[in-house]
């Protein structure tokens, strides 16, 4: 990692001692699950502020990344409240990128989705669009936020192992009713596909 890049992922907070198991979930498993995040006045603002984006947006809502029949989608969220800030650059994520990454990455998105009820599954897939030449090395993260109560009913299949992922996301499928925020990260050498 650039001294630079260190200097300043260590000013954000981005040296949170991670567990050895989250450690050894997120580079066996691919993922790793953090209870507790947020606290409640934060994810009661979170839901506010998504239920505003909601009605002030209405049919023009995630125009700017895409929309999907299943789901409400808000895209662009870093540019849609100074909360959001707070989900980005929180130092435990970073701290998560960093032991993943091992080098440079950057946020690239901010979205959040929402299954409607009676949807059906969701589409389980990749963010890139062609095989990697180089995988498993990882060229990005995904982090999501839970800002609703998830319960086994409204969480089924909702993480996968990499090896899992890997080998069959074409053919996989994950349900939820609850926000999501995805966080996306990637390396900032990584090539559009």
């Amino acid at each position: 990692m650039e001294q630079q890049s260190a200097v300043y992922l260590d000013a954000l907070g981005a040296n949170v001692a991670l567990s050895p198991t989250m450690k050894q979930e997120l580079d066996t498993l691919g993922y790793t699950v953090v209870h507790n995040v947020a606290d409640a006045e934060w994810l009661a603002a979170m839901r506010t502020l998504i239920d505003a984006i909601v009605e002030r947006e209405g049919d023009n809502l995630a125009m700017e990344h895409h929309q999907e029949a299943t789901a409400t989608r808000i895209a662009n969220l870093i540019n849609k409240g100074a909360i959001w800030e707070k989900v980005w650059s929180h130092p435990l994520i970073l701290s998560a990128c960093r032991h993943v990454f091992q080098g440079d990455f950057k946020v690239s998105s901010l979205n959040a989705r929402e299954a409607l009820f009676n949807g059906g599954h969701q589409p389980l897939h990749a963010d890139w669009k062609k095989p990697r030449p180089d995988f498993p090395k990882v060229h990005l993260v995904n982090t999501i936020w839970a800002i609703d109560d998830l319960s086994a009913e409204t969480a089924r299949r909702a993480l996968f192992p990499a090896r899992i992922f890997a080998r069959s996301c074409r053919k996989r499928c994950w349900t939820t009713r609850s926000w999501r925020i995805l966080m996306r990260w990637c390396s900032p050498r990584r090539r559009a596909a």
